[in-house]
Parts: C-alpha cells; structure tokens; sequence
C-alpha cells in the first residue's frame, strides 16, 4: 500500500509540471502580462507547494505572469508589503501554514494599496482538498481587493472650487479583463457536489480481428478533490461484425466493468480541462457460432481481467453538467482468442481501443 501511494504522489507531481509547462508556454505566446508575486518560505512546506503549484496554474490561466519571492526572517505582512525587484507586479500573495487545518492568506494590491488577511480552516475528514481551497481563497480575496479599484464608490463634491478629486487608479488591461472574466464568482455558490452520475456512448476495437463495435456507457463516480475523482464504468453489450470461419461465421458480444480513478487538470472553473484517467476490471467476450453441416456451431465465453488508461478532456456545459470524452489503452489478460475448425478467426489485441462520450451529471 505505501508502495502504491508513493507511484501515485509522484505521478501527480508529473502531472502537475505537465501541466504547468503547458500553461507557461501558452501564456508566452500572448504580449507582457502584469505579474503577481508569490511570496514563499525559502523550502516550502508540503501544503504550501500543493498550494503555491494550484495558485500558479489559476494565475497563469488568467494570464498573468508569476515572480517567485522569498520570505525569510520577516514577517508575511512585511514580506507581502515589500516592493518586490521585478517590475509590473500589480500584487503579491503569500500562503502561511499555521496547522494542519489552518492557513493564513495575505494579499497585498498595488492598485488600491491595501493589504487584507484571512485565516482559513478546512476541518479533517470533510474531503476537501485544503491546497485546493487555499489557492481558490487567495484568488477571491485578490479579487475582491481589486473591485473596489474597478468599481469605484461615487466621490464626494471638492468642499473648494480650488480643490480637485484625486486622480483615478490606474488599473492595467489584463488585471480588469481577468476580473471581468471573474465576475461571477461574487455571485451566490451552488452547493457541493461529490457524487456524478454518468451515460454515454463507447466503442472498443481491436486491432486483432474483432471490432469495432458500439456499445451503451454507464458510470458512478465521487470527487475526492477538485482534481481527482474515483467511481465504476460498466459498458454493454458490444456487438461487433461476425467474423467469418470456416463453415460459418460467429457473432461476438462484449461487456467490460471497470473501477477507476479521473486526474484533472486546470482550474475547476475552467470551461475545457485536460484529464488523465485510470483503472482495472474485468472483460466479458462471448461468441455464438453457426455453421453449415459438416460443421457445427458451438457457444463460449471468456472473463479476463483488464486494465485501461489514456487522456481525455471534460467541456463545462454548466454548472453541474458537463461533457466528458476520452480514448483508452485496453490490456486484456489473458488475451481472448476465437477459433474455428482449429483456425484462428480473431482475437483482442494488447492493446486494444475504448473510447467513449459521456454526459456527467453531478449531484
């Protein structure tokens, strides 16, 4: 078991530089966007990189660059006041760990020159993803400082015909579209949702001879995390072309359930977000055959143990819906092979294909 968790922290630190790259590669195509400061501890600890790493993918999404920032002896407010060396950092962030359920959050904005702080708690045992919540937090707390920037109170009458209203803050363009981008998070929360109900349509092929055939999809699934997400897939029946055999053809029919696990990228909010998904179970191939005298046609089946895995992508369609379609690697074992008359008239390769379209419904 410690075996397992250790491959799977590591592959979802890969994951995550993946997905950072990506994200910084895409950003350097645009023109010079303003920057936020990251302020951080010298080495970080565990719940503060999970936390700087999902803050830096919402911030590069949006478009802004990233300057990294040390904090050693001082504290996090001065830390957070200080004029940072870069040029164009419009505000600065910094994460302090107090407990295991407790972090501080300060935001420090150029543009209204304030600085705000909230001390946010995530109870154990909620299943909430606490790294998850820090970096959405810091990023309402960015946005709310910065609205009073964008959406000025009216400004009272000078008292003097001499006296002038002082100059207005200048906000630069990637920091109002980001914000107008975000607007909608000022509005009311649906509720939490964990559980997903899933239907669809899939296809498995192999490239051995049987296939490719269309088959119904259902799945139940439970989010974890914001990333991650577990739950069961059953497809079938599949239908493929009869193979034809030596004195007759044979109809092939094929069922697969699987439990598996969904990693995703991107911010929860983000309309299309890039997933990996994961997961083993069992294969179902039966096989009817007819036959022309002297020949005679038998039925048989197969159950063999599989494992999938390969990428997808899931397109918000609102705000509990969504669309998810991916494309897997199948490995079957053991190796399903039909014969006829002693002759080999098919089998699944390894690998074989399943993808599928799925509508997911959460509740």
């Amino acid at each position: 078991m410690v075996s397992i968790h250790a491959r799977w922290k590591t592959f979802e630190r890969a994951i995550r530089r993946i997905a950072l790259v990506w994200l910084a590669l895409a950003g350097t195509a645009a023109a010079a966007p303003a920057r936020v400061a990251l302020v951080h501890e010298l080495e970080p600890s565990v719940l503060e990189q999970r936390t700087l790493t999902r803050l830096r993918a919402e911030l590069i999404a949006a478009g802004f660059e990233i300057t990294e920032v040390e904090r050693r002896d001082d504290g996090a407010r001065e830390a957070a006041e200080a004029d940072p060396s870069s040029p164009g950092v419009f505000a600065t962030i910094a994460i302090v760990p107090r407990t295991a359920d407790a972090a501080d959050i300060w935001v420090a904005d150029r543009i209204t020159g304030k600085t705000v702080v909230r001390r946010i708690r995530v109870a154990s045992g909620t299943g909430r993803d606490m790294a998850a919540v820090l970096a959405v937090r810091a990023v309402e707390l960015l946005q709310a400082s910065l609205l009073e920037a964008l959406e000025p109170p009216p400004r009272a009458e000078p008292a003097s015909p001499e006296g002038a209203p002082p100059p207005p803050t200048a906000v630069p363009g990637e920091v109002s579209a980001w914000m107008s981008s975000r607007r909608a998070a000022n509005e009311p929360r649906a509720a939490e949702t964990h559980f997903m109900l899933q239907a669809g349509a899939g296809m498995i092929h192999s490239f051995g001879g049987v296939g490719p055939a269309f088959l119904p999809v259902l799945g139940l699934g439970y989010r974890l995390s914001s990333a991650v997400a577990v739950g069961i897939r059953a497809g079938g029946p599949a239908f493929a072309a009869d193979l034809p055999a030596t004195g007759g053809t044979i109809a092939v029919r094929q069922e697969l359930v699987t439990v598996e696990a969904t990693y995703e990228l991107l911010s929860p909010a983000a309309t299309v977000r890039p997933v990996v998904i994961g997961g083993a179970g069992v294969y179902h191939l039966g096989v009817v055959g007819t036959a022309t005298p002297p020949y005679r046609g038998e039925s048989n089946g197969l159950f063999a143990a599989l494992l999938a895995i390969g990428p997808g992508a899931r397109v918000r369609l609102g705000e509990r819906v969504s669309l998810l379609g991916d494309v897997r690697l199948l490995f079957i074992a053991p190796r399903p092979i039909v014969r006829a008359a002693a002759s080999e008239a098919g089998s699944m390769s390894r690998p074989s294909l399943f993808g599928e379209v799925v509508v997911d419904v959460a509740f």
